[in-house]
């Protein structure tokens, strides 16, 4: 392995079994990984990667640091595994005591552990089966996506602040859900819920075939932040192939986590299954939530007897629709018993993920 300079580079080997990278970054104010920049350690693999924010801080020259990593990924570009290399090393204490290094300008040393970032994917990309014409895809969230009418309603609440993964490092003060009230931290969180979702939207978003055609909403409390619907979509569906629409809808779910989540709202999703189950136009829906709603649909105090009602209530809309609307139903973090029955009761399918299912298929 050659030195670390002082501009950003990379370079690609590959054999027939695994593609090696090796990566020396330099001048970085700091290394911390926050959801959006362990993206970089993808977009590497990428001939274009020079173009990412990291990089274009290694090139800012702001401290007089270098940081140095090495990293194997498998042909697939699924899994990434940090090497050490000098292969006379112990493997085990390489995993448990290997750090990136950043010196500033002040001689001040910022060690960050390596194997915290292990858990970063390489490249999590969407599994597509068959033609361009009738693809099938699938991500950790969202599966089975094969329709070309599709809504998404996906839970902006607070609570989706919620940390899956807590790193060891520390940095600046953040809040989180605890799973019953807010907390702040200078304990950095590796994945949040929000983070999680809006990574497996984001990469489905970006492989949908052009002639999909999508409507993004999100739901919390009705005049909280995250109670709003994708701009472009608010009239109906759009095709995510025009001119504009996959990068407006991308960063409209990049958005979700802007600002404190003591301001994103609480989980009241009605807005969005009224209006997913009138649009004619539509026939699947994937409904994702982390928590039971605040209310019932009529304002009430929402109980386990409010269950069967309202799973009735929107899978009658199917009985006078154009086109039976499949809803697909996804839990995070939660076992959720009504989202079960909606689906199972409108031909969708139901998923419930918890803590091991979102790092499992993080490294996958």
């Amino acid at each position: 392995m050659t030195d670390a300079k002082t501009k950003g580079q990379s370079s690609l080997l590959k054999d027939e079994r695994e593609q090696c990278l090796h990566c020396c970054w330099g001048g970085l104010t700091t290394l911390q990984l926050n959801h959006k920049e362990r993206s970089a350690i993808s977009r590497i693999l990428n001939p274009n990667a020079a173009s990412h924010p990291l990089h274009q801080r290694a090139h800012e020259g702001q401290t007089n640091a270098t940081a140095r990593l090495f990293c194997r990924v498998t042909t697939t570009l699924k899994l990434i595994k940090f090497i050490d290399p000098n292969p006379n090393n112990d493997p085990e204490k390489f995993e448990t005591e290997s750090y990136l290094e950043a010196i500033s300008a002040a001689r001040t040393v910022t060690r960050y552990p390596l194997y915290l970032a292990a858990f970063a994917r390489a490249d999590k990309r969407i599994e597509n089966y068959g033609d361009d014409e009738n693809s099938v895809l699938n991500g950790a969230y969202f599966r089975n996506v094969k329709s070309k009418n599709i809504r998404f309603l996906v839970d902006g609440s607070g609570s989706m602040s919620a940390c899956i993964l807590w790193g060891s490092t520390y940095g600046e003060r953040k809040t989180y859900w605890s799973g019953s009230y807010y907390f702040s931290s200078r304990q950095n969180c590796s994945l949040t819920r929000m983070e999680s979702l809006q990574t497996e939207l984001s990469n489905l978003l970006a492989a949908l075939s052009p002639d999909t055609k999508v409507s993004i909403q999100s739901f919390s409390s009705p005049g909280r932040k995250n109670h709003r619907a994708w701009e472009q979509s608010r009239d109906g569906l759009v095709k995510i192939g025009d001119d504009g629409m996959r990068e407006s809808a991308i960063a409209f779910v990049n958005s979700l986590d802007n600002g404190r989540p003591t301001k994103w709202g609480g989980t009241y999703p009605w807005e969005g299954l009224d209006a997913s189950f009138k649009d004619n136009e539509t026939d699947t829906l994937y409904f994702l939530s982390d928590g039971e709603p605040n209310a019932d649909r009529m304002g009430g105090s929402w109980q386990a007897n409010d269950h069967d009602p309202t799973v009735t209530h929107y899978s009658n809309y199917n009985n006078t629709r154009e086109k039976v609307l499949k809803t697909n139903t996804i839990a995070l973090g939660l076992e959720s018993p009504w989202m079960e029955k909606l689906s199972a009761n409108t031909t969708g399918d139901h998923l419930q993920i918890d803590k091991d299912y979102v790092t499992t298929n993080s490294s996958q």
